[in-house]
């Protein structure tokens, strides 16, 4: 990374890198004092679950959810179910619940919407295909979309 000449310049650059890093460590310390079940890919900054206002996903052990997917908000995950690379599960602005042995694939999205009918609801083992968008709707058990 470029950073300025000289002495001073090379100080400054080593020290913001040192806070950087400690701030990493510190927050990576605090999930695993909360009791954080979630997947943590030492080489990823990325961070893969997300509170969202007073919402915070539960995703429960057995779970993965890969570095560079996103699982925000009002979500309720169950076991044995995966997340993988670019998906996004979005539970800001209603609640998305995922049952058991679910596969969210490569760049899905799902999303809740806003009002009386915006849930989503997918059941147990349920496939969510490559690029597939999902928005307040159900899925039932055994359905691939």
């Amino acid at each position: 990374a470029p950073h300025k000449a000289g002495e001073m310049g090379s100080l400054g650059y080593t020290l913001g890198l040192m806070f950087r890093e400690t701030g990493v460590a510190i927050e990576r310390l605090g999930c695993r004092m909360q009791g954080s079940l979630v997947f943590k890919d030492p080489l990823s900054r990325h961070r893969e679950v997300l509170p969202v206002a007073s919402k915070a996903p539960r995703v429960p052990r057995g779970c993965f959810i890969a570095p560079t997917a996103t699982v925000a908000g009002d979500v309720n995950m169950g076991t044995d179910t995966n997340v993988w690379y670019g998906a996004t599960v979005r539970g800001d602005a209603s609640t998305v619940t995922i049952g058991k042995n679910c596969n969210i694939s490569h760049r899905a999205v799902i999303q809740a919407g806003e009002g009386e009918f915006a849930t989503v609801t997918i059941g147990n083992g349920v496939l969510i295909g490559s690029g597939a968008t999902v928005g307040a709707a159900s899925a039932g058990d055994g359905a691939t979309v």
